[in-house]
């Protein structure tokens, strides 16, 4: 009869994986914050992504950490939907009428200032907690 056995799997290939294919799509929706891809601009796409690198470390966070995530998350998420970068307008032409979109520059710039914010912080508590690619000073995952 078998003992029971531990099993040998570790998450960690996984994890990284994941971490890669976030980290992937934020650099590209980062390149052009204001094109729209899926009917979302760029600049909301990098902030779901940053919420899904976030989430990925989560648990390795200390309380105080998660608070500041939490509360930059929240001003971002505040801001989207109360004061937008981005309106939507109906524009009249000789062939009918489309929807287009108005930018304000001063909300996109501090809007894309808080998201950059939040990613340095996102990624400071990652690789604080060994969430990120092996580097000469800390040991990542691997």
């Amino acid at each position: 009869m078998e003992e029971n056995r531990v099993s040998e799997w570790n998450e960690a290939n996984f994890k990284m994986k994941r971490l890669h294919d976030i980290q992937e799509a934020i650099n590209f929706f980062k390149l052009e914050p204001t094109q729209i891809t899926e009917g979302k601009f760029h600049y909301e796409k990098h902030f779901k992504y940053l919420n899904a690198l976030a989430g990925e470390g989560r648990s390795k966070y200390a309380d105080t950490e998660k608070l500041k995530v939490d509360r930059i998350k929240l001003i971002i998420t505040e801001m989207l939907a109360k004061l937008p970068p981005h309106s939507r307008i109906i524009v009249d032409n000789m062939n009918g009428s489309k929807n287009g979109f108005t930018l304000d520059k001063d909300r996109l710039k501090i809007i894309l200032t808080l998201i950059d914010e939040y990613e340095d912080v996102i990624k400071e508590f990652n690789d604080k907690h060994g969430l990120s690619t092996k580097n000469s000073k800390r040991r990542g995952m691997f």
